[in-house]
Parts: C-alpha cells; sequence; structure tokens
C-alpha cells in the first residue's frame, strides 16, 4: 500500500473516534450509516480480509464506492443485530489509522452471538478515508450463523 503525502490530523482522528462512539451508542442505527459515509472519499475502496470464506460472510465482500459502501452495511444489518462495538486503540501514522477494538453481533437466523475482535485500517487522502481494511474472527461469525442440530 503506497502512502500518500496527506497526515491524519487531530480532527481526523477525533472524527473517527466520535463515528465509533456513535456506532457503538446507536447500535449501527440512526445516522450510524451517515456518520460513517461523511468520513469516506465517494470512491472508498473497502477490503474485508475474509471474503469468501463461508456463505455466512457474504456480507463480508470486497466494495468500491459509497453506494457500494451501504449494500455492504445493509448486509450486515439484514443478518446480524449489533450487541457491542468497543474500539480500543487507535494507531495512527502518517497517512494511516489503525483501530484495534472487540464487538458483538446476534445473528437474526440462529440467535446466537459472535463475540470476537475485530481490526480496521484506515488510508486518509485529503481528510477522507479512500481505503478501509477490516479483519475479524470469522470462526465466532461462522459458528453463530449455523444453526443447532
Amino acid at each position: 500500500m503506497p502512502a500518500t503525502d496527506y497526515i491524519v490530523t487531530d480532527d481526523d482522528l477525533t472524527r473517527l473516534k466520535a463515528c465509533y462512539q456513535a456506532w457503538h451508542d446507536n447500535k449501527g442505527q440512526n445516522n450510524s450509516l451517515q456518520n460513517w459515509l461523511d468520513l469516506m472519499a465517494e470512491d472508498i475502496n473497502i477490503i474485508n480480509i475474509n471474503e469468501g470464506n463461508d456463505p455466512s460472510l457474504a456480507f463480508a465482500k470486497d466494495r468500491q464506492g459509497h453506494e457500494e459502501a451501504k449494500v455492504y452495511f445493509t448486509a450486515l444489518f439484514d443478518g446480524w443485530e449489533m450487541r457491542d462495538w468497543s474500539p480500543g486503540v487507535f494507531v495512527r501514522e502518517g497517512c494511516y489509522v489503525t483501530m484495534f477494538g472487540q464487538c458483538s453481533w446476534k445473528n437474526k437466523s440462529t440467535g446466537k452471538t459472535a463475540k470476537g475482535r475485530v481490526a480496521h485500517l484506515f488510508k486518509y487522502v485529503d481528510g477522507l478515508i479512500s481505503e478501509f481494511t477490516e479483519v475479524f474472527d470469522s470462526a465466532e461469525v461462522i459458528q453463530a450463523a449455523t444453526p443447532d442440530a
């Protein structure tokens, strides 16, 4: 990933942390989606490391642009209900911010909850997120999405 000349500012980091707080407080509802879109460039590149691992991860696909970002969030909330989102550590270097945290989601079909660690890597260009990479514990998600026998 080549870097850019842009350096993430204190304001960028404050806005990102506020977005996570609203995401947690609203459990992904209300204006949460718009809060994320406001931080993202129109041509945002969403990269999901877990893409294609299992049918229960259908929401976790690479996406391009605001409209595809909306599809990502819609697909996520079609199958899952957020229980908790707890960002832990933010690391800022150059044009990048990394967040390490934990979250839990209840599968709407099985009623089971997936709880695990998550990492997000954001690349900023001109004050907006141009690239968003997501890594989470896919084994927990697959287990929670699998009906009991």
